[in-house]
């Protein structure tokens, strides 16, 4: 047992040594060595007088005892006594604006509401609480309404509060709560606010005031209550949630006083001259939305009371608008329900941001106002962009008319590069699969695949990537695609090393594999000795096909590409194969009359031929829906959505749209590029207050969520990407997001982007407007209902509670028991009685 804890037996229970976490074995030894030193010297003065000699070791080892016991820092524990609790500063920040004593039985119901929390917080505390209660009453300043007071105290002035002639004017939280977070500091830190408001303040609360909240650990619980109507001026405003593009719009109202009211949209402003009146007036104004999306109309209305303006969103559904330049003949086989078209003319364009399609259709940009093509990429984001190649244009070996949109500003945002310079200078990465043959036969020629398997490798840079599918008419084991960095290529060799030659031939099913996966830039390698029947499937990529029996392929499978003829003892060092050496392509335009060919699960065009297409280079990340039927397989129709910025849609179409073309499949095509294409999906409200902005989504078939979860962007025209962290709220299917409004000028475009798992996202074109709100008198009486989202972010970000919800809570903790060191004293005696040791040994 070590000494301290054989000490501590005979010390009382409350005595706490705390000798395991604080004390060293050195007093223990120190304690030991002692005893012994004052057993030897008892037993060398044993021939004098015993009795001086015995009280002196005596004295002596419990003074050792005292001071290795002090090393200890042992601590006398007095238990509090019951039912004492910690203190702390409970503040209340009540507002005594004008707006929010408007109505004073509301409230005064909210402060009885406080008052009755407040005692019933007292009474749970107990009657030995330490916490106290102040009340801080705020306007354009805040100031104390009476001492520190007794929570009962605190809630008996809360009923009895009246604010000077029913309130005063201006509303400075930040004010009240920057005194209130003082007051608890100085009272020795601990504390809680609960703030009684409108939540309609007179100046932005700093995240600063937030953070000094957060780090004091000081909640501010929240209770909301206010006007239902301003003083003076517009009372009420309401325009309908949803509404039809190119038909007239109602806005109704009320305003009490005469003034002018003007109602602005994106495209205007109307004015109307409101008389004079006593009671309340209702007014009506009409508006037509030209564009499809999330409006928005600004009411402002001048008065005695000052300046007021509000803004009102609306979701504008109708069919998506298109806008056309050129021949584009081929529109009109759109149904007219689903699809607006307008002709345009390239002299005198309209506004392409305001329309969800534009389509050009065999133009190029000088046919355009100058600066056109800029305009258009301003717009990407709101406006998808399909441009028409038409046939061709002088001969093949001259630049289509593609090209000249490539060197336009819209050439990064395009799907294709018609530029073969830059695609010979700068090769894409290339997506290798090499197919071997594996079967009986190839046992003479089996050397000669792998070597050639080799050349191919030795091919290969790190950015392109390779897989290998070896085939007979057994299920062979393959290699998986991956980068061919050079510890893959080693894995490759190794693998193609290992192949052994058995079984039958039969391709279709390696094949078929290799064509689940094509890509842009894909490029087939089939090794074989050619002893089978002629394939049914095509792989839909450029083949090289390598004979190893220096024999020709059976029909077709030369037309896939390249067919190189090699034979027993050829030299693989003089192996060229035409994939890697491309010469540079001086033909622009194909003119020959195809069969498109498909490459997706939509069969875009199929059965209808076209004549010829301008050859261009699919981009790494377009998506290629049809190409040539001969090799090599040029694009014909491409879509990219940019990488960074995923709203903006374009596609190319390269050659004449086909005369015999299905309005089924133009419609198919041009869904691709609209961003919104379920404008019944969700119910989407914004709503525009205190400086934020506020989103409330719901999904009109809640049921048919894939998940419960809704994530959203609002991407502004400026390129900035504000996140919206959607939670759930209300019924199952409703979300809520809030934002600080952007900086606005005037108008601004953005898109929200609204993304459920399972589903295509939604890019909805947004319309912001600034409220424009100026005053010539106090704005304290244009101030009227409730900002909850204001308030709830005080709370939520300081864990505070909205106390309409549930009541307040303050957690208290048992006062600490008292801890008495006693190290001091055991050192004073030890030393004592050390003393009186010595003073023994002299008497001696």
């Amino acid at each position: 047992m070590p000494f301290c804890e054989a000490l501590l037996i005979l010390a009382p229970a409350s005595l706490e040594a705390d000798c395991r976490a604080h004390l060293a074995p050195w007093p223990e030894i120190l304690a030991i060595v002692s005893i012994g030193l004052a057993t030897v010297a008892f037993i060398l003065g044993s021939g004098r007088s015993r009795r001086r000699a015995l009280a002196s070791v005596a004295l002596l080892s419990i003074s050792v005892l005292l001071l290795a016991a002090a090393a200890g820092r042992p601590r006398l524990i007095l238990p509090a006594q019951s039912g004492a609790v910690d203190g702390g500063l409970l503040v209340v920040a009540l507002d005594a604006s004008e707006s929010f004593w408007r109505e004073p039985a509301v409230a005064e119901t909210a402060t009885r509401k406080i008052a009755d929390q407040v005692d019933a917080l007292s009474q749970s505390l107990g009657a030995r609480t330490g916490w106290q209660g102040l009340l801080i009453e705020f306007s354009e300043a805040a100031a104390e309404s009476a001492p520190v007071q007794t929570l009962p105290q605190l809630a008996e002035n809360l009923r009895r509060f009246v604010p000077p002639s029913g309130g005063r004017e201006g509303s400075r939280a930040d004010r009240a709560l920057s005194m209130s977070l003082a007051r608890i500091r100085q009272d020795g830190g601990r504390g809680a606010v609960i703030l009684l408001s409108d939540g309609n303040f007179h100046s932005d609360l700093s995240p600063d005031l937030v953070e000094a909240f957060q780090a004091r650990g000081v909640p501010i619980h929240i209770l909301a209550a206010g006007s239902s109507a301003p003083a003076t001026g517009l009372v009420a405003a309401n325009l309908g949630p949803e509404q039809s593009a190119g038909h007239p719009a109602v806005v109704r109202g009320a305003v009490f006083g005469g003034g002018t009211l003007e109602v602005a949209g994106v495209d205007g402003v109307e004015g109307q001259d409101i008389p004079e009146a006593k009671s309340l007036r209702a007014i009506r104004a009409e508006t037509v939305f030209a564009e499809r999306g999330l409006q928005p109309v600004r009411l402002t209305f001048t008065g005695l009371g000052g300046k007021q303006s509000r803004v009102l969103y609306t979701k504008v559904v109708g069919p998506a608008r298109v806008l056309a330049f050129g021949d584009a003949r081929w529109l009109d086989l759109l149904d007219p329900t689903e699809w607006n078209v307008t002709r345009g003319d390239p002299a005198a364009p309209p506004a392409p941001e305001t329309f969800d399609i534009v389509v050009i259709d065999a133009l190029v940009p000088e046919d355009f106002t100058a600066g056109f093509d800029r305009t258009l990429l301003s717009g990407a984001a709101r406006t998808g962009l399909l441009i028409v190649n038409g046939g061709l244009r002088g001969s093949p070996e001259m630049p289509q008319r593609i090209a000249d949109w490539n060197a336009s500003d819209l050439g990064p945002i395009l799907p294709v590069n018609s530029d073969p310079h830059a695609v010979r200078m700068t090769p894409p990465r290339r997506d290798v699969v090499i197919l071997i043959d594996v079967s009986g036969s190839m046992g003479r020629s089996m050397g000669i695949a792998k070597g050639a398997a080799h050349v191919i490798l030795d091919q290969l840079r790190p950015i392109d990537t390779l897989a290998i599918l070896p085939f007979s008419d057994r299920s062979e084991p393959s290699f998986r695609r991956q980068m061919a960095e050079p510890e893959a290529l080693s894995q490759a060799r190794r693998f193609i090393d290992t192949l052994a030659a058995s079984g039958g031939t039969a391709p279709d099913s390696a094949l078929a594999e290799a064509a689940r996966m094509r890509s842009n830039y894909c490029a087939y390698f089939f090794i074989s000795d050619g002893g089978f029947d002629p394939p049914g499937t095509h792989p839909q990529c450029f083949t090289t096909a390598i004979s190893t029996e220096g024999q020709h392929f059976p029909g077709g499978v030369a037309a896939w590409g390249q067919e190189v003829l090699l034979s027993s003892g050829s030299g693989l060092g003089s192996l060229k194969l035409t994939y890697f050496e491309p010469e540079p392509r001086i033909i622009y335009y194909r003119s020959e009359v195809f069969e498109p060919v498909p490459t997706s699960d939509v069969a875009l065009f199929a059965g209808s031929p076209v004549a010829g297409l301008a050859a261009t280079y699919p981009r790494a990340d377009a998506e290629v829906l049809a190409i040539h039927e001969a090799p090599p397989p040029d694009p014909l129709l491409a879509l990219r959505h940019d990488a960074e910025r995923p709203e903006v849609a374009t596609a190319v179409f390269l050659g004449p749209m086909p005369p015999n073309v299905r309005g089924e499949d133009v419609a198919a095509l041009l869904t691709r590029l609209v961003g919104w294409k379920s404008p019944r999906r969700f119910d989407i409200r914004i709503g525009q207050t205190g400086g934020r902005l506020n989103f409330t989504v719901s999904a009109l078939e809640a049921d048919a969520l894939a998940s419960p979860f809704l994530s959203g962007v609002l991407a502004l025209e400026s390129g900035r990407r504000l996140g919206l962290g959607f939670v759930s709220r209300g019924a199952p299917g409703e979300f809520f997001a809030s934002i600080p409004m952007p900086d606005l000028v005037g108008p601004m475009k953005a898109v929200l982007e609204l993304s459920e798992q399972g589903q295509d996202t939604q890019f909805i074109p947004v319309t912001l407007l600034n409220s424009d709100l100026t005053t010539s008198m106090g704005r304290e009486r244009l101030d009227f209902g409730i900002q909850l989202e204001a308030m709830r972010e005080l709370s939520s970000g300081t864990g505070g509670q909205e106390l309409s919800v549930e009541p307040i809570k303050i957690s208290v903790a048992d006062a600490p028991d008292s801890k008495i060191p006693l190290h001091p004293w055991l050192i004073a005696i030890a030393i004592a009685l050390f003393s009186c040791s010595l003073w023994c040994k002299e008497r001696e």
